[in-house]
């Protein structure tokens, strides 16, 4: 019975509204669309609904945005439309929805973006790929916006949903006054990326000798090495551009880069620090100035390792590393991060700090190999997976040669393994090997 009056009153609710005057929205989306500010006055002071979608699914401030028109969606807003921080596809493409301020710093509708921070747009806001506004503006390019994204709180450091920060990837597209608007506001010129690349590495590739020269001006250091244990000077050698690559090379040792020197003595003390478990030490090390995101070469190891894999058999070590800001999604040559390294040779609160700390549980390294598999392959750690499943680890995952986690662990008896599988999801799929 309340039911059944709940929805009676509700109809009778929705009946009882005013239907729009089609021919008055109308009015209101034509005069956004012209950019006649006297005409759409008139309608909203007609009555126009501000927030009301037309036919094809765009709000009038959606429209006035898709038009880059400023003073549009300032009197919308001041009208009372909505949707100042709402995802939506302002194409109708079906893509990816962005939000106004996103949408309006990639188009590089400057004046819209004052208007949108003006009347409280969310700058730190992500969209539907996980995208800042300023990682739009950062790719649309214009520095005016970038500078006034970052003077409302935008963060230069926030790595977008492909592993890339703002500075490296300004370098990218050759922006030097967007790099100098991001290392204005905070900005690294050091910053790593997943495979331990930074800006300086970047530019002497792509041979942009003014972006080269801005980095080194603001304290990128010349020193630090990729995955692939290069530099670079080692980039800029094998810059596209000859010519400007020598330049490149000449300056970088101006800056103290070295030939054959690919590990400076201080940072190999650090890390051999961090791999022999002395806290005291790698802490003193890193006051005198050893990089923190350094790499080298352990046990005989073609991978090259960062201080973070090597500490994982150490929550102390592993701690302080996280808290001084290392990048823990660094990753080696074969795209291991620390969590696959964690996986086999680490432990239960380890696993738990990197899994906080951002890493996938289910990434898989080149060669197929997800931190599960590291955990149960070898001499099988119970404890690692059944954190890793805790986390949410897929229990249904592979091994790099296409058998089921769960069959692999029987062939091998690993009992408590098997158990914790089950228990987690897993089952027999019958054709282990697809």
């Amino acid at each position: 019975m309340r039911s059944t009056l709940f929805i009676c009153a509700t109809a009778w609710a929705l009946a009882a509204q005013p239907k729009p005057d089609l021919a008055l929205q109308r009015n209101l989306l034509r005069a956004i669309v012209q950019g006649d500010m006297g005409a759409l006055q008139a309608a909203l002071a007609a009555g126009a609904n501000p927030a009301l979608r037309d036919p094809k699914g765009l709000t009038p401030l959606e429209l006035a945005l898709l038009f880059g028109r400023a003073e549009a969606a300032d009197r919308l807003l001041a009208a009372g439309a909505t949707g100042l921080n709402d995802l939506a596809d302002f194409t109708q493409a079906g893509k990816a929805r962005m939000r106004p301020l996103g949408f309006a710093a990639r188009s590089g509708f400057r004046d819209l973006v004052a208007v949108l921070l003006r009347r409280g747009a969310d700058v730190r806001a992500l969209d539907e790929e996980g995208r800042d506004a300023l990682a739009w503006a950062v790719r649309g390019g214009d520095p005016g916006i970038v500078r006034g994204l970052l003077e409302a709180g935008g963060d230069p450091g926030r790595r977008g949903p492909d592993g890339l920060g703002p500075v490296y990837l300004a370098v990218l597209g050759g922006k030097v006054e967007v790099v100098r608007a991001l290392l204005d506001h905070g900005g690294k010129a050091d910053a790593r990326e997943d495979h331990g690349e930074t800006p300086l590495m970047a530019a002497a590739e792509l041979g942009y000798e003014d972006l080269l020269g801005l980095l080194l001006e603001r304290g990128a250091p010349v020193y630090p090495l990729d995955a692939w244990e290069q530099g670079a000077l080692a980039r800029a050698k094998a810059c596209r551009d000859a010519a400007a690559g020598r330049r490149m090379a000449e300056a970088l040792k101006k800056a103290g880069a070295r030939e054959g020197e690919p590990l400076r003595t201080l940072d190999s003390a650090f890390l051999n620090a961090v791999a022999d478990g002395n806290l005291v030490k790698a802490k003193a090390l890193l006051a005198q100035g050893a990089d923190l995101h350094a790499r080298g070469r352990f046990d005989g190891e073609r991978l090259l390792s960062d201080a973070l894999s090597l500490s994982v058999h150490d929550p102390a070590l592993c701690r302080f590393l996280l808290d001084a800001g290392i990048n823990p999604h660094m990753r080696s040559s074969y795209d291991f991060t620390a969590l696959h390294t964690a996986a086999r040779s680490g432990g239960p609160e380890v696993i738990g700090w990197l899994v906080a700390a951002g890493l996938d549980l289910n990434a898989p390294s080149k060669s197929g190999m997800v931190p599960l598999y590291m955990a149960i392959n070898g001499r099988a750690k119970p404890a690692n997976v059944a954190a890793l499943l805790r986390a949410g680890a897929d229990p249904g995952a592979r091994t790099p040669g296409g058998e089921s986690l769960l069959a692999f662990a029987r062939e091998r008896k690993q009992t408590e393994v098997v158990r914790l599988l089950v228990a987690a999801g897993a089952r027999e799929t019958g054709k282990e090997r697809p």
